[in-house]
């Protein structure tokens, strides 16, 4: 699995995310059927590397379609669920935040269209630029 070339700088190569993993973080795939089209973490631990958020707050990270299945409506798919999946899968939470790149504006559309919302926070501390806070309460 992996993201085209430009996207590598928002998302990272799937082979450093999961190295990099650790107690707080829940891996997850994306699947159609039998096709694996999709990737996320989701972090128990997010609220302690950003600020403004609480205890109740879930991270979305590394979120990414393959190449091979982008533009195909995945990405809208899955974020549409995520509230359903979180309400049931980590009720002892009350929120999911993820932080998006500035720049990318059809992640922070497609966000949007899932119900998360922009808190008017920035993250700074990203390697591709400034990010968007957003979340979504469940």
């Amino acid at each position: 699995m992996s993201v085209i070339e430009e996207q590598l700088p928002f998302v990272g190569r799937i082979e450093d995310i999961l190295a990099a993993g650790g107690i707080d973080d829940h891996f997850h795939i994306i699947c159609d059927e039998n096709d694996v089209v999709g990737f996320f973490n989701i972090d128990l631990g997010f609220h302690k590397k950003m600020d403004n958020l609480s205890e109740q707050d879930l991270g979305l990270r590394s979120f990414f379609i393959d190449k091979n299945f982008q533009g195909r409506g995945y990405g809208l798919k899955a974020v549409m669920l995520f509230k359903d999946y979180l309400q049931e899968n980590y009720c002892s939470f009350s929120a999911m935040a993820l932080t998006v790149n500035c720049k990318n504006i059809p992640a922070i559309r497609c966000y949007e269209k899932g119900g998360f919302e922009d808190t008017d926070k920035l993250y700074l501390g990203g390697l591709a630029g400034p990010q968007h806070v957003m979340r979504l309460e469940y």
